[in-house]
């Protein structure tokens, strides 16, 4: 193989290990926001010693948590995908 060969070889490994990491990444993000969703308090859910404010003020803060993690997992990749680019790059 000759060196050109191989540096093109070690560019598209790079490429390949880069969008592997992100791609899960974005799964692991959509993962969580989807447990946070699954745990928010519903209406037949015991409320023990807890009101009724409380409980909606847990299932907001926890919708909103759900919503960040989406959030992240959508715009986050595109900032590191530059990054960890840049930095295989600069390292090859």
């Amino acid at each position: 193989m000759t060196p050109e060969q191989q540096d093109h070889v070690e560019h598209f490994r790079a490429r390949v290990l880069a969008q592997a990491l992100l791609d899960g990444w974005s799964i692991h993000n959509e993962r969580q926001a989807a447990r946070w969703a699954a745990a928010r308090p519903r209406a037949d859910d015991y409320l023990g010693q807890s009101t009724l404010e409380q409980q909606r003020e847990r299932y907001y803060r926890m919708t909103a948590v759900a919503s960040a993690y989406r959030n992240r997992s959508t715009i986050v990749p595109f900032v590191e995908l530059v990054d960890t680019f840049d930095s295989l790059w600069e390292a090859s």
